[in-house]
């Protein structure tokens, strides 16, 4: 069949050459019969001009020169296909040798199906019996994973446990709680807690900053949110919202400032709550001054009558007997004290950052202070502060209770406030009259009595140099009293007074320390 194919396209192409040649001559024949006919018209135009003959004959040589490369080409063509004629049967054999190649190729790939199918079908059945060896471990691992998701629920569960606990240890690590254990102060994992805390007067926390005006707000005092950061940063841990007044807290009989509180004392307990620092409150002490820039500390209903006594000794007579507790005359205001004390628990006894201190050195300047009286207030007075410690703890309050020793003749007349919960508080200056070894010897006499007499922690609540407040030896009198401090069995050491510091409130009036003065007291009253 393939040969026949091959043998009818050469017929095919042999005709369409001799077509061609055909054609040419053809052509030429026409060009001839032109030529004669040109030659016989010839004749009857002799007797044009000159210029028609020359232009005929151009013409004629023109179509004979056409011709003639007609006949050039035609010959040509005439010799090349013999060549394109061979090309062509070349290219045709090239393709059947492909197409029998190919032929032989299918049969080949035809031959190889059933093997490859017989191949598929092995690997068919391998996958098949894979899958089902699969299926079946994957049930075992599943099986393995629900015993394993079991045991880790109960890991899981063990783990919340776990995780409670550790929230619960850093609660405690956190919580600011603070509890009497013997003579120390220790919070609740039981660590000791030393306090490093210094007094800030009630001027410099209730006066405009920049004068001595009265202040509606902490915010524009000396002392702002500012100082509290500066007592954190550099080390400290407490301040002391120092010589609060009665008659600011509750200026009437049994009815307190709630006002007030909400303003000063709530803001510097959230001061305080952000920067990890302890507040301490007390009041100033019933002492008749007259002089002083808060003469009316002691409220007005008080007296007899309402009326503040003009009289020094008169004055001091109501103290002393507000302390009998033996005395009637003075219950009224006992209970109205004992009252405002339970208040202030009832209000912080959630805010464990709040200390409380009842009274600054009760009867500390008082000139009627005897021998008599002295033994006599020793006693009345640690029952009047247990009345107090009791009516704090009444309302649920945990926080510690600093009592400062009532300022009478010799600590052998002070007697124990038979209460737990309550450390001993008292103050040791360097004086023109008491150098840095007196001091020392009043300080081992004062622990002698509250922490080793009384087994209770004491607190210094003010110490550092007064009268004057700066001797020429200041510095080397602060720093050995810090580092005496340190070591000896106390539970805190508070620096008496911020107001002194450069920037703030009796520096404005008496300019005590310059600011670089000011800093390396911080620096060591905290360190």
């Amino acid at each position: 069949m393939l040969g026949r194919n091959t043998w009818e396209l050469k017929v095919i192409r042999k005709k369409i050459v001799n077509r061609r040649f055909v054609i040419a001559v053809g052509l030429c024949l026409v060009l001839m019969t032109a030529l004669v006919a040109a030659i016989a018209n010839y004749n009857s135009v002799l007797d044009e001009k000159d210029e028609t003959i020359q232009t005929l004959t151009s013409q004629i040589n023109q179509l004979e020169a056409a011709l003639n490369g007609n006949i050039t080409d035609y010959t040509s063509i005439l010799d090349e296909k013999d060549e394109t004629i061979q090309i062509l049967t070349d290219q045709i054999n090239q393709l059947e040798t492909t197409l029998q190649a190919n032929i032989t190729d299918y049969k080949s790939l035809f031959d190889e199906k059933d093997e490859t199918i017989q191949i598929l079908t092995d690997q068919i059945n391998q996958l098949e019996a894979t899958l089902q060896a699969n299926i079946t471990d994957y049930k075992s691992l599943i099986t393995s994973l629900n015993s394993q998701i079991a045991d880790l629920e109960n890991q899981t569960s063990s783990l919340e446990k776990e995780i409670e606990e550790l929230k619960e240890q850093i609660e405690q690590l956190t919580d600011p709680t603070l509890h009497v254990e013997g003579t120390t102060l220790r919070n609740v994992l039981g660590n000791e807690v030393y306090l490093k805390s210094v007094n800030v007067p009630y001027s410099n926390r209730h006066k405009l900053y920049g004068t001595s005006s009265d202040c509606s707000s902490p915010d524009v005092s000396w002392f702002t949110e500012e100082d509290i950061q500066q007592i954190k940063a550099l080390g400290g841990n407490c301040f002391e919202a120092h010589l609060e007044l009665w008659s600011t807290w509750m200026p009437q009989r049994n009815q307190m400032n709630e006002t007030y509180f909400e303003s000063f004392i709530d803001t510097y307990l959230k001061w305080c709550k952000k920067y990890d620092i302890y507040i301490i409150l007390n009041i100033r002490n019933l002492q008749h001054q007259s002089y002083s820039s808060v003469a009316y500390q002691v409220p007005y209903w008080f007296y007899p009558n309402g009326v503040q006594p003009t009289n020094r000794t008169v004055s001091e007579q109501y103290a002393l007997d507000f302390f009998d507790t033996d005395n009637p005359s003075m219950k009224q205001n006992r209970d109205s004290f004992v009252y405002m004390w339970k208040w202030i628990a009832d209000r912080y006894k959630d805010e464990p950052y709040i200390i409380f201190s009842p009274m600054n050195e009760p009867l500390c300047g008082n000139s009627l202070i005897n021998d008599e009286w002295s033994q006599k207030i020793g006693k009345t007075y640690s029952i009047l502060m247990e009345r107090v410690v009791d009516a704090i703890k009444s309302t649920g309050a945990k926080q510690p209770i600093i009592i400062d020793r009532p300022y009478i003749w010799y600590l052998e007349n002070i007697q124990p406030i038979n209460r737990t919960g309550i450390i001993w508080e008292d103050h040791v200056y360097v004086t023109q009259n008491t150098d840095i070894n007196d001091w020392k010897d009043y300080l081992g006499v004062k622990i002698q009595r509250f922490v080793y007499d009384f087994d209770k922690p004491l607190f210094i609540g003010e110490y550092g140099t007064s009268d004057p407040v700066k001797p020429s030896n200041w510095k080397d009198a602060l720093s050995e009293e810090v580092t005496y401090l340190k070591n000896k069995m106390l539970c805190g050491r508070q620096w008496h007074s911020w107001d002194h510091l450069e920037g703030e409130y009796m520096d404005m009036l008496y300019d005590y320390f310059n600011s670089s003065e000011s800093l390396w007291i911080t620096r060591t009253i905290f360190g």
